[in-house]
């Protein structure tokens, strides 16, 4: 092959007499990568996955809690203003139960604690009266804790019931 023309330097020297095909392939990486059917379905996967064991774990928790809470329904005093609910709650544990007897405002959020009751009351009366006043019939070995008197509340009477007389 004779000296090139400085015009020509652009590539190599062309082979002569050479039959040459053109390269035909695709560079691809080793590692395909994430398509996006794939990454919705890795997604929706997760998600189930996260679900199911959030089903799981509530089913768990009140599975093994061995406590109930329930609310009685409000008993308003006779102007309406006011009213009062007994708070409960029961477990397996008897000694853990309790009861806490709350009053509020009609209209108002918050409640004000009036009376915690121990895992054994025995009968307790309850009765609205006219200024508004409230009267709990109880037995002192039933209330844990007293509280008040609340100067927003009416008043609340605590007394407890007397043992019959035999003559």
């Amino acid at each position: 092959m004779g000296p090139r023309d400085p015009i020509d330097i652009a590539g190599p020297r062309p082979l002569s007499d050479v039959v040459v095909r053109p390269l035909n392939f695709t560079v691809r990486p080793h590692v395909e990568p994430v398509r996006p059917q794939r990454l919705w379905q890795l997604i929706a996967w997760v998600a189930a996955s996260l679900g199911a064991l959030s089903v799981f774990a509530v089913w768990l928790v009140f599975k093994v809690s061995s406590c109930q809470y329930m609310e009685t329904a409000p008993a308003y005093s006779p102007d309406g203003k006011f009213y009062t609910q007994l708070e409960i709650t029961l477990c397996r544990d008897h000694d853990k139960s309790h009861s806490r007897l709350v009053m509020g405002a009609a209209g108002k959020s918050g409640k004000s604690v009036l009376l915690e009751f121990g895992p054994s009351v025995g009968t307790v009366n309850m009765a609205w009266h006219e200024g508004p006043e409230f009267r709990v019939d109880a037995p002192e070995f039933a209330i844990t804790k007293r509280y008040g008197p609340y100067d927003e509340l009416p008043r609340v009477v605590v007394t407890s019931p007397q043992a019959a007389r035999v003559p």
